[in-house]
């Protein structure tokens, strides 16, 4: 199980407008999708082999298994739906979300 936490603020007009820029089947690029997540997200609680916290960056995005990638962009899309029941967002603008669980191990 993972837990992300993110800046709702952060996901703007020109988040949207770049994710919906790929349609019709087209897969957004891996640099583009880490450097939007790693704009977005605070924190999370990945860990590497050596149980040593996992640093967040568009870099490391990239390296993550892409299982992993898309568990937490789904999470934080359907987030950007208009919510039945979502999470809970603080007046700082952070949410935390618990996705479901996969294998963390990034190796």
């Amino acid at each position: 199980m993972i837990f992300i936490t993110y800046n709702v603020k952060r996901i703007t007009l020109e988040t949207a407008s770049t994710l919906g820029s790929y349609t019709g089947g087209q897969t957004i690029p891996m640099p583009v999708l880490a450097r939007l997540l790693a704009d977005v997200l605070l924190s999370w609680d990945l860990i590497d082999d050596a149980s040593a916290p996992y640093p967040l960056t568009a870099e490391n995005i990239q390296q993550l298994p892409v299982a992993i990638v898309e568990a937490i962009a789904v999470g934080l899309f359907e987030d950007m739906t208009p919510p039945k029941a979502g999470p809970t967002t603080s007046r700082s603008g952070s949410s935390t979300r618990k996705l479901r669980a996969i294998d963390t191990r990034t190796a």
